[in-house]
Parts: structure tokens; sequence; C-alpha cells
């Protein structure tokens, strides 16, 4: 009887541990994220949810364990926390409509010059990564929610929009290996990322679910 007390001690222990390890994530809709986080850089956030981690940038989110997010002031909690299928980070999406109208009222002042051609070309590129910034957020809100097709659709957006966004590459990627169980479209992607992101600390162990994949 000591032994067995002793063995689910240890394990209450061990579960406790493991809990104590997850972070609480809210993002700038409302929405709140269980779970540990695996990786911080500059641009995003590596959160551990099983089989495979979410990515989420650092302009999505609002605090993690209660501390707001560096850069941020602190905002009022939103009266609808929840996230429905299509309606995205709300302020997010406010910020891409406030940057085209700028691009529209550019466009309406152009002027047939070279400065002027190559303004508007680096304003609209910038457009184009915060869009794309987006829909790779909403995608990793439908896959934590397990909406499956959702998350597809709007990974794939962002890659329509950014082409070379490694991010939302990975995450597709992910979704098909891990979710969708498309083993055929998972090493399109996976591939696809060892393209835009040849120096990736993880690349030997994508090389080698690749070609697990493939056999």
């Amino acid at each position: 009887m000591r032994y067995i007390t002793g063995f689910f001690l240890i394990l209450i222990v061990i579960c406790f541990s493991q809990s104590a390890q997850a972070e609480s994530i809210v993002l700038r809709s409302g929405k709140t994220i269980e779970g540990q986080i695996l990786e911080k850089t500059d641009d995003y956030i590596k959160v551990d949810y099983k089989p495979s981690p979410l990515y989420y940038y650092w302009d999505s989110i609002d605090s993690i364990d209660g501390q707001t997010v560096p850069g941020r002031a602190q905002k009022a909690q939103p009266q609808e926390a929840a996230l429905t299928a299509g309606s995205g980070d709300r302020e997010l999406k406010e910020l891409l409509d406030a940057r085209d109208k700028e691009i529209e009222s550019l466009r309406a002042q152009l002027k047939d010059t070279e400065q002027a051609r190559a303004d508007f070309a680096v304003l609209k590129q910038a457009f184009k990564r915060l869009q794309a910034k987006y829909y790779n957020n909403l995608g990793g809100t439908f896959l934590y929610e397990k909406a499956f097709e959702n998350a597809a659709a709007a990974f794939q957006e962002a890659l329509d929009i950014d082409p070379w966004n490694p991010e939302a590459c990975f995450n597709m990627a992910l979704l098909y290996d891990n979710y969708m169980k498309d083993a055929k479209a998972a090493v399109s992607f996976y591939e696809r990322y060892l393209v835009l992101m040849p120096d990736a600390r993880d690349r030997q162990q994508i090389e080698d679910r690749i070609a697990k994949l493939k056999n």
C-alpha cells in the first residue's frame, strides 16, 4: 500500500509540473489559448498544441499569463470573447481596412513619377504582408478550434496573398500531416517551407518527416 501511495504521489507531481508549464495566451480578438510556449522569435511565438505546434504573430497577442505584451497598452476586455468563424481578429481587420484606405488614397494622388511608383509599391507590399499575417493567425485559431477546413482556407489565403510566408506554409504542412492525413499535400508544403527557410533550425526533423511520408 505504501508503494502504491508513493506512485500516485509521484504521478500527481508529474501532472502538476506539466500543467504548470502551460501558459495562458490572450489574443487581441479576445480568444484565449492555453499551451506551453516552445519558442519565441522577433516575429512570432510557437505554442505546443498536440500533435503539432501553432504559430502566432506578436501583433495578434494581447497578453501572456496576464502580462501585457511589451509595446502594447492594456485594453479593456472585449464584451464578446468567443471568435466566430469568419470574424477573425477584429482589431487587426480594422488596421487592414485603414491601410487599404491609405493605399487607395495614394493611388488617387499618384503622379507619373518614378519615386511615387516606388513608394506605392513599398506600401502595397507591406499591406500584403499584413494581410497574410491576419489570415495566418486566423488559420491558427481555426486549427485550435478543430475547424480544419476553415483553417486550410485561411492558411491558403495567406499564401495566395504572400507566397513567401514561411509560417503559413509550415502551418499548412502540419495541418495536412497531422489532422487531414494528406501525405502528398503535407510533403509539398514541407518542401516549400524548406525552400523558403533553408537555414531552418528544425530542417533535419522536417527532412526526416518528408522521407517517412514518401515511403
